[in-house]
């Protein structure tokens, strides 16, 4: 079977003619081709976890990130898992300016990102080269699937990581609003008790100098 774009294999799928497939792509501009046509085809829901931080710039540069924002404006769920650096600061900052819907959460790095698109279909890649700034020079190889079994486990195991990272960052505020009362408790007990010091400090002095005159 030739290769369909994602557009249409989902129109395929939305009427219901077309087959389960799987396939390892490892030519570079049908892995980027495949990429850019699920990104233009979310129409209700797009999971997406980066590997690195570069994977985001990559995706800046293919034009998948306005792919994103359009969809979030559209209403379509869209969800990221990436590392938060200052390599794609100014790629977040546009996402939360123009679709403040999508949700960001800080991810580690890892040699493979994953994209779920519709729960429908997704893609697995295998990075060679982290720091590539071009995606087919970054990519080794991707896995392109609508298997049932592959989606709802891609999407298991993306859900997992995304609560998995909630918790995290629950629980680092909580920490944070821990070490910030203690902080504010320290400072309230050390007021009213300096000048109790002081007035000690004082007296000692007065008992000495009445001690040194008799």
């Amino acid at each position: 079977m030739g290769h369909l774009s994602a557009e249409n294999r989902i129109r395929e799928i939305q009427k219901g003619r077309e087959s389960e497939f799987l396939e390892v792509i490892q030519d570079a501009q049908k892995a980027t081709d495949i990429y850019v046509d699920l990104a233009r085809s979310i129409d209700n829901e797009g999971l997406l976890l980066f590997a690195n931080s570069m994977a985001m710039v990559r995706a800046d540069r293919l034009g998948i990130v306005d792919y994103l924002i359009r969809a979030s404006n559209k209403e379509a769920s869209i969800k990221i898992i990436c590392p938060l650096t200052e390599e794609n600061i100014q790629i977040i900052k546009k996402i939360s300016e123009k679709a403040p819907r999508i949700r960001i959460l800080n991810g580690g790095d890892s040699q493979s990102g994953l994209f779920i698109v519709n729960n429908a279909e997704f893609i697995r890649f295998e990075i060679k080269e982290v720091l590539a700034e071009d995606f087919t020079e970054a990519v080794g190889f991707i896995i392109y699937s609508n298997t049932k079994v592959s989606v709802y486990s891609s999407r298991s195991f993306f859900e997992l990581l995304w609560n998995e990272r909630l918790q995290y960052e629950k629980l680092k505020e909580a920490d944070e609003m821990k070490s910030e009362f203690i902080n504010l408790l320290a400072h309230e007990l050390r007021t009213p008790i300096q000048p109790i010091l002081s007035l000690i400090d004082i007296i000692r002095s007065d008992v000495k100098d009445s001690n040194h005159k008799e």
